[in-house]
Formats: structure tokens, C-alpha cells, sequence
């Protein structure tokens, strides 16, 4: 599944939109959106697999969703999981205790200006198919073969900014001292190429911008 992230400044910007670190999330009963680590098998609700040689289905979950992500508490571990967050659509924790948007290219210095890439997102089938586990599938015996899928996009998966003006979890990178900069002379639409923060940096890496 491809898509693409969009952003509308408050107030349009001479130099192009701003870059804004985010994360996906997902939402409860109540609509509140959780910042809680979840697979991308969770986007899938319900999974539907025929074929033309078999009158039942293949296989045919549903609440895919609710059963995946409870057995991946119990089949994956914290190596999992950090090794498989390439391709996550909720992010987890860098070495620098930051999170970083799936897409986001996000450059810290020099010239180059940060940018939203294409969204790739990437569900294997033995994520959500039992049948996806197979080294081999028979074809030729099952014929043509559907899978449909109903997801949890418009009412489950949300999507929040860091380090906005709203309020952050507790210790999300650090304190509010990283909101703090020191003062700039430009003012209006002029470019700014430098700013500094008030929190010292002991390397690159643990700074969020």
C-alpha cells in the first residue's frame, strides 16, 4: 500500500511549506488517538482468501486486526520489533530516544532541506494468512485466487505531529527546554539558515530536528 503525507501551514511560508516530524497512531472507542506501538498487520480489520476451485474460503478472518496484534505481544520480541521498524508505519524509539516519521527525510544540517517522502507500506501475508506461511502455493490446483481485505484506515489509524504547541507525553524528547531557542534577527518572510537551541546537544543524533 503506497500513499503520501500532505501539510497545511497555519501560515503560508515563502520558502515553501515547513517539515513536521510525526507518527502514526491508533485511535479508541472514543476517537483518542494512542501513541502506543502497533504492527502494520493492525491495519488489516478482516481477510478474505478464494480461489475458483473450492466453493468455501480458503480462509476467511475476521478481526484480524485484534487477533494479530495479541499474538505478536506473545511471537516478537524488543529485537523484533526494532528490527523490523524500517518498514513500520508507528516508529519506535532511535538510539537518541527520538522518533521519526515513517516517510520523513529529516536532515539536521547543512544546506539540504528536509522532505516528505512516498509512504510504502508493507504487510506480509503470513502477517494476517495462515496460508502466507507456505514455502510453495499450488496454483495450479487452486486456480484464480482473491483476497480481499477490509482495513482499519478512516476510524482506527490516526496521525499526530511532535513536538507541536499541544501537549506531549511524559519525558517525549526530554524536556521543554528542547522547544527553547536562542534568538534570531530575522524577521517576516526572510530565510532563516541557522538556529540554535538552548538544550546542549552531545551529539547529533539526539537532537529532534
Amino acid at each position: 500500500m503506497r500513499g503520501s503525507i500532505r501539510t497545511t501551514d497555519a501560515t503560508p511560508r515563502a520558502f515553501g511549506p515547513a517539515v513536521y516530524n510525526y507518527n502514526f497512531g491508533w485511535s479508541d472507542s472514543a476517537g483518542t488517538s494512542m501513541p502506543f506501538y502497533m504492527p502494520n498487520e493492525a491495519i488489516v480489520k478482516n481477510a478474505r482468501l478464494t480461489c475458483d476451485t473450492q466453493s468455501a474460503p480458503l480462509e476467511d478472518i475476521r478481526r484480524s486486526d485484534i487477533l494479530r496484534t495479541q499474538l505478536s505481544k506473545f511471537t516478537n520480541g524488543d529485537d523484533d520489533i526494532y528490527g523490523k521498524s524500517y518498514k513500520d508505519l508507528n516508529q519506535v524509539r532511535t538510539q537518541g530516544d527520538l522518533k521519526v516519521g515513517l516517510n520523513l527525510d529529516l536532515v539536521r544540517e547543512g544546506t539540504k532541506m528536509s522532505k516528505y517522502n512516498e509512504l510504502s507500506v508493507q504487510i506480509p501475508l503470513n502477517k494476517f494468512l495462515e496460508l502466507g506461511n507456505m514455502e510453495n502455493f499450488p496454483t495450479p490446483k487452486l486456480g484464480k485466487t482473491r483476497l480481499h481485505l477490509e482495513l482499519n484506515l478512516d476510524d482506527k489509524l490516526s496521525f499526530y505531529q511532535y513536538q507541536g504547541a499541544g501537549a506531549r507525553a511524559a519525558g517525549e524528547f526530554g524536556n521543554t527546554t528542547y522547544l527553547d531557542f536562542n534568538g534570531v534577527t530575522a524577521t517576516g518572510d526572510l530565510e532563516v539558515t541557522q538556529l540554535a537551541v538552548t538544550q546542549p546537544f552531545t551529539d547529533l543524533k539526539y537532537s529532534p530536528y
